[in-house]
């Protein structure tokens, strides 16, 4: 499409976080973190630069969002986070889709004066991130 040419950056209204087969609730903002760790393996004759390989990957989500009064998928994030248990992940764009299991490690609860209830979630990945 011509649009695409004289635009070609993507809006990220359409980026989605669904947990299980529901998706998040209320949400505002999502970020797709990753990371490769890495081991140094400098020796004498790198002649003074630092090797690195690559070893583990991990990654994590950040969403934040308006909570909905009885909705399903917030319910699934109190549970989970009170439970400890991982959660079925997917993150989907217009071409793009992420899956994996995560774990809460932190939840947000905000209640401003000035604006609607809101959370803020981190999840941490365990296991592998599979892109399709």
């Amino acid at each position: 499409k011509m649009s695409d040419i004289l635009n070609p950056a993507k809006s990220g209204i359409n980026v989605i976080l669904s947990i299980g087969n529901s998706v998040l609730c209320g949400q505002k903002n999502v970020s797709l973190n990753r990371k490769t760790h890495t081991v140094n393996t400098t020796n004498q004759i790198n002649n003074d630069w630092e090797q690195n390989e690559a070893t583990t990957k991990s990654w994590s989500i950040n969403c934040s969002g308006m909570i909905i009064k009885d909705a399903t998928s917030f319910n699934l994030l109190e549970n989970a986070f009170t439970e400890g248990v991982p959660l079925d992940i997917q993150l989907v764009s217009e071409k793009n889709i992420y899956k994996g299991k995560a774990i809460i490690t932190s939840f947000l609860i905000t209640a401003n004066y000035s604006d609607t209830l809101s959370y803020n979630i981190t999840l941490m990945g365990t296991g592998e991130l599979k892109y399709e």
